[in-house]
């Protein structure tokens, strides 16, 4: 949300002051989706080489292949779990906004591992579902409702977003040492525009009349009948993200 540069006040300048620290070198980007990380990446780092980017899904990849335009990217369509790359093959690898949907934690770290040359960098960003204000709440709220939706349907796999101090504990978990952690939001703006809201509230309708003959369409239903009234009452804005730069 609010990735798109309508409006990016927020404090995404503590990304460039973090990631220009950084000569990135052949990157990789797992569960790279529309790209947004990719592009990120590119005009925050010192420089790189090339950026690979995976993902499970070859219609997402379809899509952004048509709309990313950064120079010296290659899209493919890998499991995050079961890599093709020789081992240390990668200068930095990387996943955002990506490790709430995977349904092996483990296994797929222990593949960007494997991937990682000796003292190669290992970036984490990922948006938490705590410590936000009202109007981000709302945000995580739409998520997990999304996620609920994506479960019952098969579409991918989709847990809930986690909190501030799981995710922490899941990289260090995971025998990466964290060298630095910061947040940062795309913007400081809290929407009332109610027209924004109105498509949100029409899409999300839809894909809950997709699960009418679900056991838990009821309760997902009421769930957004709460939000909408949440929405209307705070507002939304754009979660806050963490971001981990670590080392394996």
């Amino acid at each position: 949300m609010y990735e798109d540069g309508r409006k990016r006040s927020g404090n995404v300048r503590i990304i460039k002051e973090n990631l220009s620290k950084f000569y990135g070198g052949k990157i990789l980007d797992v569960g790279t989706g529309r790209g947004d990380f990719i592009k990120l990446l590119s005009e925050n780092l010192k420089g790189y080489d090339k950026i690979v980017g995976i993902d499970s899904h070859e219609e997402i990849l379809d899509e952004t292949r048509e709309k990313l335009h950064t120079k010296n990217v290659e899209l493919i369509k890998m499991d995050g779990e079961n890599m093709d790359f020789e081992d240390e093959s990668f200068d930095a690898v990387c996943l955002s906004n990506t490790l709430h949907h995977l349904s092996d934690k483990t296994k797929v770290i222990e593949e960007m591992k494997r991937v990682l040359k000796t003292n190669g960098i290992f970036i984490i960003n990922e948006m938490f579902c705590d410590h936000q204000n009202e109007a981000q709440m709302a945000h995580v709220y739409v998520h997990h409702i999304g996620a609920d939706i994506d479960m019952i349907t098969n579409r991918m796999n989709h847990n809930y977003t986690y909190r501030r101090e799981e995710i922490k504990e899941i990289i260090r978990s995971q025998g990466i040492k964290i060298l630095d952690a910061f947040e940062f939001k795309y913007s400081d703006e809290i929407s009332t525009n109610t027209d924004e809201f109105e498509e949100i509230y029409t899409a999300v309708g839809k894909r809950i009349e997709n699960i009418r003959q679900s056991p838990r369409y009821e309760e997902i239903k009421k769930r957004f009948e709460d939000l909408k009234e949440w929405m209307n009452k705070y507002g939304l804005a754009g979660a806050t993200q963490l971001m981990i730069i670590g080392k394996k």
